[in-house]
C-alpha cells in the first residue's frame, strides 16, 4: 500500500540502550514502501547515530508538542530476526527486565564489513588413512575442518596451518578458495557419507522408546534424561537428533562450551555430513554471520553451539538438546542475563517442539520439575558396557598436615595413585579450582593482604609471569617487595592455585608428561581444542586445571582423579555453593574409569565426612537433592521460590548507598506483605571497577509476580536513580 502524499507516518524502533521502551521515529517521505518489521535502521540518538530495529512499522502520531526525529537510513542486507525469533527476544526483553533494543541485539550475527576479497579453505575429502603419520598438522587440519563443517576461514589459521594447507592440497583433500567479503564462506561443499553411530544398549532403547513417539508426534513436551557420568546420554542425544531430521525438522544441540567438546564436534560432522552447522561467539565475526546465515537459508539443520545458539534462526524447530543442563555457563553475566537453558523450553514451546535436557546431576530446579511432572524424567542406568562407576577415596587433610607438619597441596595418597598410573601408561585428572600460583600475599607482621585497588578484592600471584593479577577487573602489578602498612618485607604466599600444582606435580613425577589447562594458558584462540586432542592422543600423562577439565570429556585412558581442596567452596556466602560443590565433585568424578581399566578418585578435603562432599563420593544425587531441597524450602530460596538480584553501581559511594536505599523502598511498596526483601546492603565484593556496589536480594513465590513488582519499582524510580546504574538479575545462579 503506498504512503498517502504528505501524510507524516511514524515507526516503533527498538534501541539497543537500557531503555524499557520503545521510540517513535518519523519514516521519511521519500521512502516508497514503509519499513518492515524486524528491519534493520540507522537512527539518531541524543547526539550519536546507532542501529536499531524496527518492531512496529506503523504506529499513530506520538501525542502532544513532541519533535519526533526521522529515521537516518535503512541498512540494506542487513540480517532480520524471523518473526519466532523476534517474539523470543520480546520474552527476554519482558522476563530479564531488560529493553527490547538489548535483547535484538544479543539474538542476531554481528555486523561485517563488505567489499574485501578473502580466502577459504574447504574440505573435498576425508581420507586421512593416506596420510603418512609425520603429517601430524595435515591430520590436525582435517580434524579442524571437521569440527568447522568443512570450511575454515584462511585469516583463522596460523603460519604451520597454512604450509599444512599446501600438503593438503597437492594430495587433493582441501581446496584453497578466494572469495568476496559480502558473501561470507558458507557452503561446505559436497558432503561425505553419514557414518552409522554404535548400537544402542538396553538402557538407551528404552528410553528412546519414550522419546521418539513424543518426537514423531510433533507437540511440545519436555524431557529430562537422567543418567550417571559414562551412561551414554550423548548417543540418546544424537538419535534423537536423527529421528528429527528424518522428520524435515530441525535441531539446536547445546553445549556449555564449545572449546571443550572437540571430540563431540568430530563425532556430529560424521554423523551429520554437511547438516550440522557450528555457532558460538569464539568464531570471526564473519564465520558467525556465515553461519547464521546458512541456518536462515535453511542449508544447515542442525545447529551445535552454546547459550547464543538458542537464537539461531532456524527452519522448523523440532528438538532442542540442552546438554549438561545444570551447567551455569548457560547464564550470561551480562545484560541480558538470560539462561539459555530456560529460553529452550520458551522457543520449544512456541515451535511446538522437545525438549531434551541431560545431566547426572541435574539442577536442582529441573530435578523439581521432573518430580512434580512438569518435566518427563528418563532414567538412564549405569554405565556403557556395564563399566563401574570409579571408587573414590576421601583423604582428610588433618591428617596429613598432623603427620608432616606441613599444608601439603597433594597427599601421599594422591601421589601413590598418580605415580602407579603413569607407570602402566595410564593418564590422570588433577582438579584445583583455582589458577595461579598462590592465592594471595600476606603480610604475617600485620594481617595485610595486597589489594586490587580498584576492588574489594586481593591479588593473585602469578609467578610464570611475576606478576599480581585481579581476577575481577585484570589490574595487574609487580610484587611489592614490602607491606604497604607496616614496611615488613616478609611477604608470604598463601594458598595454592592450578600453577603451583603444576610444578608441585612435575617434582613428584618427574618422568610424567604434565600440562596445565585454566583461563591463563588457553587464552589463545583455539588453545582448548589443542590441548585437549593432545590429551586424547595420549601425548599428555597428566593434566591439571581448573574446572575446564571436569566436565563432558570422554577420555578412556583416564584411571585416576585427584580433587584438590574439595571443601574450599562450601564457605562461600552464596545458596547454591553446596549445589555447585556436588555437582562439580560429581562431574571430576566421573571423568575416571570410562574405559576397559576401573578408575580410582582421590578427593582431598579438610572436612571430608562433610554431608555434600560425602554424598558427591558416594554419586548420591537423589540423597543430596533430598537435603538440599529441604535446606532451600526453610530458607525460601529457589526453586522453591523466586529470586531477583539487584546490585546497585556507582562510582560515589555515598550515592550508591542512596540509590539502593530509593529502590528499596519503592520494592517495598509494591506487593505488600508477598516480597521478602534482604538489604540494601554492601554486596560480597563490595567495589569492582572502582565502582561500589550495593545488593538487594527480592524473593517471592511466584515468578511472574516478582518480575512484575521488580518492574514496576524500576519504574516508580525512573528519574531518580539511572537505569544504568542497576544490575538485574532474573533467576541468578549465583548471588556473590
Amino acid at each position: 500500500m503506498k504512503p498517502e502524499p504528505g501524510v507524516p507516518r511514524y515507526a516503533s524502533i527498538a534501541v539497543p540502550i537500557p531503555l524499557r521502551r520503545e521510540l517513535t521515529y518519523r519514516v521519511p517521505e521519500d521512502w516508497q514502501d514503509p519499513p518492515a518489521t524486524g528491519e534493520r535502521v540507522r537512527v539518531p540518538l541524543g547526539s550519536r547515530q546507532v542501529v536499531a530495529t524496527v518492531v512496529e512499522p506503523t504506529v499513530p502520531e506520538p501525542a502532544g508538542d513532541i519533535r519526533v526525529k526521522p529515521i537516518t537510513e535503512r541498512i540494506a542486507g542487513a540480517p532480520m530476526l524471523p518473526s519466532e525469533l523476534l517474539e523470543l527476544t520480546r520474552f527476554v526483553a519482558d522476563y530479564y527486565l531488560c529493553s527490547w533494543g538489548e535483547a535484538i541485539e544479543t539474538a542476531l550475527p554481528p555486523q561485517v564489513p563488505s567489499g574485501r576479497l578473502r580466502r577459504r579453505v574447504v574440505r573435498t575429502g576425508v581420507a586421512r588413512s593416506e596420510l603418512p603419520a609425520r603429517a601430524v598438522r595435515q591430520v590436525a587440519l582435517l580434524e579442524r575442518l571437521e569440527t568447522s563443517g568443512g570450511v575454515l576461514g584462511w585469516d583463522r589459521l596460523d603460519e604451520p596451518a597454512r604450509r599444512a594447507v599446501q600438503g593438503l592440497v597437492k594430495r587433493g583433500l582441501v581446496a584453497v578458495e578466494v572469495i568476496s567479503g559480502d558473501s561470507p564462506g558458507d557452503d561446505p561443499g559436497a558432503a561425505p557419507h553419514a557414518e552409522p553411530g554404535p548400537r544402542p544398549t538396553a538402557a538407551q532403547e528404552a528410553v528412546l522408546d519414550e522419546l521418539f513417539p513424543a518426537i514423531d508426534g510433533g507437540a511440545f513436551e519436555t524431557f529430562l534424561l537422567y543418567g550417571s557420568t559414562g551412561s551414554g546420554k550423548t548417543e540418546v542425544y544424537l538419535r534423537a537428533a536423527e529421528r528429527t531430521l528424518a522428520a524435515g525438522r530441525s535441531v539446536i544441540y547445546l553445549v556449555p562450551e564449545i572449546g571443550l567438546t572437540p571430540l563431540l564436534l568430530n563425532t556430529i560432522s560424521r554423523r551429520f555430513p554437511g547438516q550440522a552447522v557450528v555457532m558460538h561467539s569464539a568464531l570471526s565475526p564473519r564465520e558467525r554471520l556465515a553461519a547464521w546465515r546458512r541456518v536462515r537459508r535453511g542449508d544447515a539443520r542442525l545447529v551445535i553451539g552454546t547459550r547464543s545458539a538458542i537464537f539461531a534462526p532456524v527452519r522448523n524447530l523440532g528438538l532442542v538438546v540442552v546438554d549438561e543442563e545444570q551447567d551455569t555457563s548457560y547464564k550470561q553475566d551480562e545484560t541480558p542475563r538470560y539462561n539459555g537453558r530456560d529460553l529452550a523450553v520458551v522457543r520449544a514451546r512456541s515451535a511446538q517442539g522437545i525438549v531434551l535436557m541431560g545431566s547426572a546431576t541435574p539442577a536442582l530446579e529441573t530435578f523439581r520439575h521432573a518430580r512434580a511432572g512438569h518435566y518427563r524424567l528418563l532414567r538412564l542406568g549405569g554405565r556403557v558396557a556395564s563399566r563401574p562407576l570409579a571408587e573414590v577415596v576421601r583423604v582428610d587433610m588433618r591428617e596429613t598436615y598432623k603427620a608432616s607438619g606441613e599444608i601439603e597441596i597433594l597427599s601421599p595418597e594422591l601421589i601413590a595413585e598418580l605415580r602407579a598410573c603413569v607407570e602402566r601408561g595410564d593418564q590422570a585428572l588433577v582438579l584445583r579450582n583455582r589458577r595461579g600460583w598462590a592465592v594471595a600475599l600476606l603480610c604475617p607482621t600485620c594481617g595485610e593482604r595486597v589489594q586490587c585497588p580498584r576492588c574489594s578484592l586481593t591479588l593473585t600471584w602469578h609467578r610464570s609471569v611475576a606478576r599480581l593479577r585481579c581476577h575481577a577487573c585484570g589490574f595487574e602489578t609487580k610484587k611489592p617487595t614490602a607491606c604497604s602498612r607496616c614496611g615488613s618485607e616478609d611477604l608470604k604466599e598463601i594458598g595454592q592455585g592450578s600453577e603451583q600444582v603444576e610444578d608441585r606435580l612435575a617434582q613428584v613425577l618427574p618422568d610424567a608428561r604434565i600440562e596445565r589447562m585454566d583461563r591463563d594458558t588457553v587464552r589463545r584462540r583455539g588453545a582448548h581444542e589443542a590441548l585437549l586432542r593432545r590429551f586424547d592422543a595420549g601425548e599428555i600423562d597428566v593434566l591439571v586445571g581448573t574446572q575446564m577439565i571436569a566436565k563432558g570429556h570422554d577420555f578412556h585412558r583416564v584411571t585416576v582423579v585427584g580433587v584438590l581442596s574439595a571443601d574450599q567452596s562450601l564457605g562461600l556466602p552464596d545458596f547454591r555453593a553446596g549445589e555447585r560443590t556436588f555437582q562439580l565433585l560429581t562431574q571430576v568424578a566421573g571423568r575416571a574409569g570410562r574405559g576397559d581399566r576401573a578408575g580410582r578418585v582421590i578427593v582431598q578435603a579438610f572436612d571430608p565426612e562433610h554431608p555434600v562432599i560425602r554424598l558427591a563420593a558416594e554419586q548420591d544425587y537423589e540423597h543430596f537433592y533430598e537435603r538440599e531441597i529441604r535446606y532451600r524450602s526453610t530458607l525460601r530460596y529457589p526453586p522453591v521460590a523466586a529470586l531477583v538480584n539487584l546490585i546497585v553501581r556507582d562510582t560515589d559511594e555515598l550515592r550508591c548507598r542512596t540509590w539502593a536505599k530509593s529502590l528499596a523502598d519503592a520494592l517495598r511498596r509494591q506487593e505488600p506483605g508477598r516480597l521478602i526483601l534482604a538489604g540494601p546492603g554492601p554486596a560480597p565484593v563490595e567495589r569492582i571497577k572502582n565502582r561500589w556496589r550495593q545488593q538487594i536480594l527480592v524473593r517471592t513465590a511466584g515468578r511472574r509476580r516478582l518480575v512484575r513488582a521488580v518492574d514496576a519499582a524500576l519504574d516508580e524510580i525512573e528519574g531518580v536513580v539511572p537505569r544504568r546504574a542497576i544490575q538485574i538479575d532474573v533467576d541468578p545462579l549465583s548471588v556473590l
